[in-house]
């Protein structure tokens, strides 16, 4: 039997799924005397690379019947038809959802304007017409499982539903005939055909085979075949695509073709990575650096969790001086420098990324995770910035702030930052009213990578007058796909500005993960969705464990799941965004195979710190949507991502017009506040 599958990548292609910037706990820190440990683990990640599959361009799942949507693109007849009211036919895609659990396929192929009725015929693998038959069984149940809900509540269709006009019906019938037309194009040209114009498009990707990004059938390329109006063949021999249609129509067809190539460069993007250093105070300096030692959350009541540390690196010797002779002088400016080149370069090589981007600025603690072992317990400064520059080193930001004591403060140190944050909503006058918002974000293992889920709520009554859940409401839902090797979105850009004096660290964190249809779900987590409500008395509860889902038993557990209470304030004249999170994670381990049946394991609470402008997520949202051979409309200027406030003070106290510059002085104002427990006075900002 022929092997159906997708073929992979040849030899010497670049790897689609890398390998994650794994938390610090998975590292392994070369021992001393072994620096060649690190070429070794680099060897190693190229290979799990090497050995990774390709992604598809579009979500085409494991599920989906390939060989039986082959058969009616090669215009083979269906194997059964079934006539479903029109109705519930536009309403959803659960006839889709019935096809891809039998692994059939189903289109539409005829409708009857009098009846309201649209016929659908179904394909089978060649030889399987029992799964065809199955299909139309469970799709003439669920007509009928509907119609009859319909029928009991009263809200019959045929019943209560008005007559169209003569207008509206050759409107609709126009409407359906040019859905058809379009269809057509998806499948391959009716022999003796004739066509206004012949292209060819050349496959210039060595390194995958187009099958193995765009489909079987080249799904992916359905869009620019129904949009140009045009059949899309592809000749392998030659590895060229040829376009059949009008001369307009191919045109335009060999332009998205040349963007689809872009997007699939757009998702082979390296990850930048740079370690900064930020000296707050410009009159000191340190001649060595030293590590020390770093306790990561633990689960209560186990002992072997508590033990897992990392290392943080922090100046030593430090030498005054009067600030008229400083080697570090003017790192702030050139750090803004360097930074703002960094992002604008990678987000210029994004217009094309298909998927969820997200970029966020995180005040955590800096940790080393692969890097040189230090001779006698300390490196010479010199040293350690040459380390830092080495592509071997590795380092990452934790998400919580890192000290507890001060984590617990931090909530009271914002609330009281009057000057320097205000409430987002006008009608709130105090910080300390902000109402939070919570989150929940669940990792579900799937095989074509794990899919995450979240979930947002804000309270809409906040008197509070009854314990039930609509005094909450959603803010959003979302799905996204991450790779195969990885747990967390893969980072684009990895910037991060340690102050040595006491290892905390800004990340200029840019991540990207795969945008998932819901349609494109697994049908168990598909209804999972409506299950996952919010306990207003829990969530209400702002102490000990945070525990705000309702209980439920999904259909399959989660791999983990997090919980966020979330206060969100904005820098004073701008539009960043603040946000201080209490978050806890739980781990769930299945104990049988009862999807109900599995324990779960907590981690203890902990705070963040984000900051990010509320702009980003509109601008990147063309990205999340962007079809296919589309390229999204947001500019790459700098001016356009770290826009000038009104404010326009340096951390000098000198008037400045870039951006970034304005942001990073902020930024400095509130990491003092929010690590310094003392009441102090930073320019003209009070804050305490």
């Amino acid at each position: 039997m022929a092997d159906s599958r997708p073929r992979g990548r040849r030899s010497g292609a670049r790897p689609q799924n890398r390998v994650p910037n794994r938390s610090t706990r998975d590292q392994r820190t070369p021992s001393p005397g072994k620096v060649d440990d690190w070429r070794l683990l680099v060897d190693a990640k190229r290979r799990e690379q090497r050995d990774a599959a390709p992604a598809y361009l579009v979500d085409i799942d494991d599920t989906d019947g390939h060989p039986a949507e082959a058969e009616w693109r090669s215009h083979k007849l269906p194997d059964c038809t079934i006539d479903v009211p029109d109705h519930l036919f536009w309403q959803g895609s659960h006839h889709e959802t019935i096809a891809r659990r039998h692994k059939t396929f189903v289109i539409a192929q005829d409708r009857s304007a009098e009846s309201g009725l649209i016929s659908i015929g179904i394909w089978a693998i060649r030889g399987d017409d029992a799964a065809a038959r199955r299909t139309k069984q469970d799709i003439h149940d669920w007509v009928l499982r509907e119609m009859d809900s319909k029928r009991v509540q009263g809200l019959s269709k045929f019943a209560k539903s008005k007559s169209q006009t003569a207008d509206e019906r050759r409107c609709a019938e126009r409407k359906w005939q040019r859905e058809v037309v379009k269809q057509q194009y998806r499948q391959a040209p009716p022999m003796g055909a004739a066509f206004g114009a012949i292209g060819t498009f050349r496959w210039p990707v060595e390194d995958y085979d187009p099958e193995a990004v765009l489909g079987p059938s080249f799904e992916a390329l359905d869009g620019v075949r129904m949009d140009t109006a045009c059949h899309i063949i592809f000749t392998p021999k030659i590895k060229s695509f040829n376009i059949l249609g009008s001369q307009s129509g191919v045109t335009k067809a060999v332009v998205l073709l040349r963007n689809v190539c872009f997007q699939i460069a757009a998702r082979q993007l390296d990850s930048t990575r740079r370690y900064l250093l930020h000296d707050a105070d410009h009159s000191q300096q340190f001649t060595a650096v030293a590590l020390k030692q770093y306790t990561h959350p633990h689960m209560p009541g186990d002992d072997a969790d508590r033990d897992k540390t990392g290392q943080s690196p922090r100046g030593e010797d430090l030498i005054q001086t009067d600030g008229t002779i400083l080697p570090a002088d003017g790192r702030s400016h050139k750090n803004a420098l360097l930074l703002k080149a960094i992002v604008v370069h990678q987000l210029s090589r994004l217009h094309f990324y298909r998927g969820h981007l997200d970029l966020r600025i995180r005040l955590g603690t800096f940790l080393m995770t692969q890097y040189k072992m230090p001779v006698d317990g300390s490196y010479s400064f010199e040293d350690f910035q040459g380390m830092l520059k080495q592509t071997q080193f590795r380092g990452e930001v934790t998400i919580e702030l890192g000290d507890r004591s001060r984590e617990n403060a931090a909530l009271h140190a914002l609330q009281g930052a009057k000057g320097l944050l205000v409430p987002q909503s006008g009608m709130i006058a105090r910080l300390s009213d902000v109402k939070p918002v919570y989150t929940a974000v669940f990792i579900f293992t799937d095989r074509a990578g794990d899919l995450r889920h979240s979930v947002t709520w804000h309270e809409v009554d906040p008197d509070g007058v009854g314990d039930g859940s609509e005094v909450f409401d959603t803010l959003s839902r979302s799905w996204i796909r991450l790779d195969r090797s990885s747990s967390t979105p893969f980072p684009l850009v990895d910037v991060s500005l340690t102050d040595l004096a006491d290892g905390s660290a800004w990340q200029f964190d840019l991540v990207g993960a795969h945008a998932v249809e819901n349609k494109r779900l697994p049908e168990n987590l598909a209804k999972l969705a409506d299950h996952i409500k919010i306990d207003p008395k829990e969530a209400r509860r702002n102490h000990g464990d945070i525990n705000f889902i309702s209980r439920f038993t999904p259909c399959l557990p989660p791999k983990s799941y997090q919980q966020r209470v979330s206060y969100r304030y904005n820098l004073a004249q701008s539009d960043y965004v603040v946000e201080l999170t209490r978050f806890q994670d739980r781990i769930c381990t299945a104990r049988s195979r009862n999807p109900g049946d599995y324990t779960i394991k907590a981690f203890e609470p902990r705070w963040s710190l984000e900051v990010y402008h509320s702009s980003w997520a509109t601008q990147f949202a063309q990205n999340e949507n962007l079809a296919v051979g589309a390229k999204a409309q947001w500019d790459a200027k700098a001016s356009t991502w770290f826009p000038v406030d009104d404010m326009g003070d340096t951390e000098n106290g000198q008037k400045t017009d870039d951006g970034l510059e304005q942001l990073l002085a902020k930024l400095e104002v509130l990491r003092q506040l929010v690590l310094r427990s003392a009441t102090e006075t930073v320019g003209v900002i009070e804050v305490g």
